[in-house]
């Protein structure tokens, strides 16, 4: 089973229709769902799965859990949670708005530990296949 990570910036709070289709693409494949407890894309993201009835799904999170809201499975992290979502997925998707530098990091880090990476560019609400940090280089110098 294929695990992916998908994470996003805490202003992309709503999922439109192309990004609805992905993550029924990912429930489709069967595929486990690791996600962050955060506001912004984890609990958009977390509310679609939810209605869905979707259950391969973990959430990560430090200290008290702030958003489960398909009462699933939790692991509780003491460290950066991104780190330990990143080391346990397979790949990753992002949804970016283009401004938060948290959210660049994670796509960094990412590509770092050799993960490919959809990302999700809402400004423009495109979607990019990022496999190496040279690929987001890419992304930027045709941004």
């Amino acid at each position: 089973m294929t695990t992916v990570f998908i994470s996003g910036s805490k202003t992309v709070s709503r999922l439109n229709p192309p990004l609805r289709q992905r993550l029924d693409y990912i429930v489709k494949c069967g595929a486990k769902i690791i996600i962050g407890d955060s506001n912004g894309a984890d609990k958009a993201v977390q509310q679609y799965l939810a209605a869905q009835g979707y259950q391969q799904v973990v959430v990560y999170h430090a200290a008290e859990c702030l958003n489960n809201l398909g009462n699933w499975s939790t692991r509780k992290v003491d460290s950066f949670k991104e780190q330990a979502l990143i080391a346990d997925a397979k790949c990753g998707v992002i949804l970016w708005d283009g401004k938060s530098r948290d959210t660049l990091h994670t796509l960094r880090e990412l590509l770092a530990a050799r993960k490919k990476t959809l990302l999700y560019f809402a400004p423009s609400k495109t979607f990019h296949n990022l496999d190496t940090a040279q690929d987001l280089a890419d992304f930027f110098v045709a941004r």
